[in-house]
């Protein structure tokens, strides 16, 4: 899928175009990205995964949203977004890695137990590089960088 420019919508939202690959499982998804893996193969295993194809993503700034893992999802639907699954994260982090070098962006979701999990794609300057961490949540989002890939929502 091609890249299209940013387009800012408010301050610091960006959008982006993409076509998930709704064959893929949690772990094809990740390494689709190409990025270095730092993540709990259960938490990967059961990722969950959306029935939209080719999808409009904006990314939100976590400056425009409260950020407490239960309260975000309640944030966006006040400004009128959903989160994407976390395939579509890993098919938006695929088609344009460098994306995450300037814009580190990130999904959470509630596994069947009901406890947050989460998918963050970044850049780490510790050698790493490219990353993808994949993990259950254990504490709220605590830096106004991270930006959530989203959808609009039709109302």
């Amino acid at each position: 899928m091609n890249k299209v420019e940013t387009k800012p919508i408010f301050d610091g939202t960006i959008i982006r175009h993409i076509k998930p690959n709704r064959t893929f499982s949690g772990k094809q998804a990740v390494d689709a990205t190409g990025r270095k893996k730092h993540v709990n193969d259960e938490v990967v295993d059961a990722m969950p995964s959306g029935t939209e194809g080719e999808m409009e993503v904006h990314l939100v700034p976590l400056k425009l949203l409260v950020p407490v893992a239960s309260k975000l999802e309640e944030g966006l639907a006040a400004l009128g977004y959903e989160m994407i699954d976390p395939i579509a994260a890993c098919a938006l982090n695929e088609v344009e890695p460098e994306l995450a070098d300037k814009y580190p962006n990130a999904v959470q979701w509630k596994d069947a137990s009901g406890k947050f999990c989460y998918a963050i794609f970044c850049r780490s300057d510790w050698g790493d590089g490219r990353r993808v961490d994949v993990y259950r949540n254990v504490r709220d989002w605590d830096d106004n960088y991270w930006f959530f890939p989203c959808v609009r929502t039709s109302s």
